[in-house]
């Protein structure tokens, strides 16, 4: 029901229109009827009317006056004027500043039923397109996360912003980091285990490090289902070194691994500017795999890939059209751009240039191989050394033809498991996923129950499915607590355990990170009945 007031100086009219008009099978519940419009509006707040309709001509205040005050407060509401005759003009100029409509006095019963059904529809339009705003509000808020994991995940790829549709969403989403000085921190996450809530897990590693160095530096959390990584930029005056830095983000994850979190800790060195973040990326990798055993022999000038002072041209997209060759078991498309990339002229001032670049393409490759089921592991972490690259493959021609070889033997591998469809290997996982979405369920348990390789299942649900497979249950778990909040009385941490949250704390701050409200602000906006 929408509500109404009626204001008129004249009583007559007020009874009048109560006595002969039935307003409740027009959809309108009458909360007030006043003879003078200044308590009308000192009771707006109270009455909060959807429509009011309102003489023209009145002692303490004329209509115009009151239609503009209304409009102030309660700028949605619809207001329809009476007039008489001699006053029409002044009826047209109330209209002009909001009114929805006009009747003349002595008021008709066609006219002013006409009028009802009118207002009535013009209110169940706005309140539909309100409805259906908030909808686009929430959603656009709930998939944000989604949008910028796309967006990292795009970067990642691509290494720069040149490409038109990513610097239009690095618009929309409101980064200023291009050309900052960053540190880029990666850890592993899908080799976790042993927790007893997996998602709030997650959430309480982006919580505590986001915590943890906001006072350092501006924060950016985007993940995959196999990795979460920070972009450190926009550093405070209160750091110290990047040394200082680099020992808090060890002594994090030292301390996660206290509390039975294992985490893969990779970290860049200082960069500057999103055309190094294939270095820094490799810098991640790179330290992961020997556990930042020796960092300073990477520092070392001889070993530095890409020198801070050098010009030199990063084939990244030759790279990315390689590793679409593999993935498209294209052989002679491979050779083509093996060709491209090591056929370049040599800069003899950084001998070292070429081999960093063999190593790319090989961390690269390794990444992928870590996806597929293969009883040879032809990709070794002895391999992924930039020293032992340039003993055993010290010239251009030997690394083209190693690496040749072994895109050829990457893409065997993902050829004879892509055979399987993946539209049923979807299927059977999103069903896993909607029928255990509440327990503590990871990608791992969802490749184990469908029979294929945890990383070939996380790499094909986020093509086929358009989302990581974190956020998708993420959502799934979202909307089931929504549901809840809105259609029963359960106290929320019994919600919260209902859709998969153990641990109450986190699963609210995911709710309000991805909803932007808080679980009893939602229950109050959307309890039913």
């Amino acid at each position: 029901m929408f509500h109404l007031i009626l204001v008129d100086d004249e009583p007559i009219v007020l009874k009048g229109i109560r006595s002969v008009f039935h307003l409740e099978e027009y959809g309108f519940l009458l909360c007030g009827a006043y003879t003078n419009p200044l308590t009308a509006l000192e009771e707006l707040a109270e009455t909060k009317p959807d429509l009011i309709i309102t003489d023209v001509k009145m002692p303490q205040m004329d209509g115009l006056s009151f239609s503009r005050e209304v409009k102030r407060q309660l700028p949605d509401s619809e207001i329809v004027i009476l007039s008489g005759h001699d006053n029409f003009s002044f009826a047209q100029m109330a209209v002009r500043l909001g009114a929805s409509d006009y009747l003349l006095k002595p008021i008709k019963k066609k006219d002013f039923e006409h009028m009802l059904s009118d207002a009535a529809e013009r209110l169940t339009k706005k309140q539909e397109k309100r409805r259906l705003s908030k909808q686009l509000e929430d959603s656009a808020r709930l998939n944000y996360s989604i949008l910028k994991n796309n967006f990292f995940q795009q970067l990642l790829t691509s290494g720069s912003l040149k490409q038109e549709k990513l610097r239009n969403l690095y618009g929309q989403l409101g980064f200023e980091f291009e050309h900052s000085s960053f540190i880029l921190v990666k850890f592993v996450i899908y080799e976790i285990q042993g927790v007893n809530d997996f998602m709030s897990t997650i959430e309480k590693i982006i919580s505590e490090f986001m915590q943890l160095f906001s006072d350092a530096a501006a924060v950016e959390e985007f993940y995959t289902d196999e990795y979460l990584y920070f972009l450190l930029y926009n550093f405070r005056e209160v750091v110290v070194s990047v040394e200082e830095l680099h020992e808090r983000i060890f002594a994090f994850a030292d301390q996660k691994e206290q509390e039975q979190i294992h985490l893969l800790t990779g970290v860049s060195d200082l960069n500057r500017g999103m055309e190094r973040l294939n270095v820094a990326i490799a810098e991640c990798d790179d330290g992961i795999l020997t556990k930042h055993e020796n960092r300073d022999h990477h520092r070392k000038k001889e070993h530095v890939i890409y020198p801070e002072h050098a010009d030199l041209h990063i084939p990244s997209a030759d790279i990315e059209e390689l590793m679409i060759a593999v993935s498209a078991h294209q052989p002679e498309e491979m050779q083509r751009v093996l060709d491209v990339i090591y056929d370049a002229p040599a800069i003899s001032l950084y001998r070292d240039f070429g081999t960093s670049i063999t190593l790319m393409i090989l961390l690269k490759m390794a990444h992928v191989q870590n996806k597929y089921q293969s009883e040879e592991q032809f990709l070794t972490p002895e391999l992924l050394n930039i020293g032992y690259l340039s003993a055993h493959y010290p010239n251009a021609s030997c690394q083209k033809r190693f690496v040749y070889e072994k895109a050829v033997r990457l893409s065997e591998v993902m050829q004879s498991q892509e055979q399987k469809s993946s539209s049923k290997i979807i299927l059977a996982a999103v069903s896993y996923v909607n029928s255990h979405y509440s327990e503590n369920i990871s990608l791992s348990d969802a490749a184990e129950a469908i029979h294929i390789s945890k990383n070939y299942l996380c790499d094909l649900f986020k093509k086929e499915m358009q989302v990581t497979f974190i956020d998708y249950v993420t959502n799934l778990r979202i909307e089931k607590a929504k549901y809840l909040l809105s259609h029963s009385d359960k106290k929320m941490y019994e919600i919260s355990q209902e859709v998969g949250y153990h641990d109450y704390a986190y699963f609210s701050q995911i709710f309000k990170r991805h909803t932007g409200t808080t679980l009893s602000a939602y229950r109050r906006q959307h309890e039913v009945g």
